[in-house]
């Protein structure tokens, strides 16, 4: 729970379903913990890194409508990025019973836009940002939910939606947030609401968060190769060597990633 809230949002969306069978875990649910152990096991040089560029914030949000026969509610996910890393985020189960994908994404289109206004409020409240502060760019993957927040037009069919559609459209009259459409393959969001295929979850999904391998890691590596392994390693390229290693670290991860991926739709996520 540590490492889901402070360092590591690539475990999030796993934690997350698996925090709702405390109660009564079966089986399927501690082979399920078991490979999320072996993730971390795997991935123990993965951290949170910030390159101080590009200083604009930005969020993602999504949200998976009831993909198992045991849910009755459907999952939100959002996260910020400022300064080349993930500064907040979060995957939870929603407390409201969307009758639509639409609705489901405005459900999460509204947790985020909240997320945004405290986190715009922060940002203000720091001496040396630059003020005023602007809008905030929010990226949605859903057509529908940016159109019907900026419809103004009240439709009575959907008085369960009126308060959030209320909260959505201040926060943009307000100039808080801009919202942009972005392709589910491009949003970040996306692996913190649903189990992803091998296909769809690479480790670019977290490397555009700010997970990557620590420095610390490169330098090790590069120390302990051999000669035959990189023939360009001799006295005066240590700088060359290193790159190698940093790409041969990026390798394994991301075999280590594709292989114990996180929510595969084939292994035990749809099965909890």
């Amino acid at each position: 729970m540590f490492l889901m809230n402070c360092t590591r949002p690539d475990i999030a969306y796993a934690v997350s379903r698996l925090s709702r069978y405390t109660h009564n875990p079966s089986h399927e649910h501690w082979t399920a913990l078991t490979r999320l152990l072996r993730y971390l096991k795997g991935t123990m040089d993965l951290g949170l890194h910030f390159a101080g560029y590009p200083i604009v914030l930005e969020g993602y949000c999504d949200a998976n409508w009831i993909s198992d026969n045991d849910e009755t509610n459907s999952t939100s996910g959002y996260v910020f990025t400022l300064g080349g890393g993930a500064v907040s985020w979060k995957s939870s189960k929603q407390t409201c019973k969307a009758r639509s994908t639409m609705e489901s994404e405005f459900v999460a289109l509204e947790m985020a836009g909240t997320e945004t206004e405290w986190l715009r409020t922060l940002l203000v409240d720091i001496p040396l940002w630059t003020k005023p502060a602007t809008s905030i760019s929010l990226h949605c993957d859903s057509q529908a939910a940016i159109g019907r927040a900026k419809n103004k037009l009240y439709n009575g069919k959907q008085r369960h939606m009126r308060l959030r559609h209320n909260i959505v459209q201040q926060l943009i009259n307000n100039g808080v947030i801009a919202l942009e459409f972005v392709r589910s393959e491009k949003n970040l969001a996306d692996p913190l609401t649903k189990g992803l295929s091998r296909k769809l979850y690479t480790l670019d999904e977290i490397t555009y968060m700010g997970v990557e391998v620590e420095a610390a890691s490169y330098e090790s590596l590069a120390n302990s190769l051999k000669p035959h392994e990189y023939p360009g390693r001799t006295q005066g390229r240590n700088a060359s060597n290193l790159e190698l290693a940093k790409i041969r670290m990026q390798c394994v991860h991301k075999i280590r990633a594709s292989q114990r991926m996180l929510g595969s739709r084939y292994h035990f996520t749809y099965n909890l």
